[in-house]
């Protein structure tokens, strides 16, 4: 009776090993999510986008991608909202910088003192 016991003991063991190493393999692989779509800044400067103005921005948050477009000298964020991206910072050929009429929250990132070649600041 004893060796019935022990018997079925290890092979309750050893299918629930089984159903356990099953479910490893069986497991989803995290693969690695695919790639957005390749920035484009025309989506968001909707009045004139060249590679060094962007003005008419449309109306929604910031893209921290836009610190990716380090030939603007020109950049009107008029209808922006929420924060500032500390990105904004490699934009250091900018020369003019409007952020009147957005609707900006947080703080000002430290990055935007790399902005030395600012002109005009709205």
């Amino acid at each position: 009776m004893m060796t019935i016991l022990s018997r079925t003991r290890s092979l309750r063991r050893l299918l629930a090993l089984a159903v356990f190493a099953a479910s490893i393999v069986a497991a989803p692989v995290n693969t690695p999510a695919q790639s957005a779509a390749p920035f484009d800044p025309s989506t968001f400067c909707n009045w004139a986008f060249s590679q060094e103005r962007c003005s008419g921005f449309n109306d929604g948050p910031i893209p921290p991608e836009i610190g990716n477009l380090t030939n603007l000298t020109y950049l009107d964020l008029g209808d922006a909202t929420g924060p500032i991206p500390p990105e904004i910072g490699n934009l250091t050929n900018l020369t003019y910088l409007n952020l009147s009429k957005s609707a900006l929250t947080g703080p000002i990132p430290p990055e935007i003192g790399n902005l030395t070649n600012l002109t005009y600041l709205n």
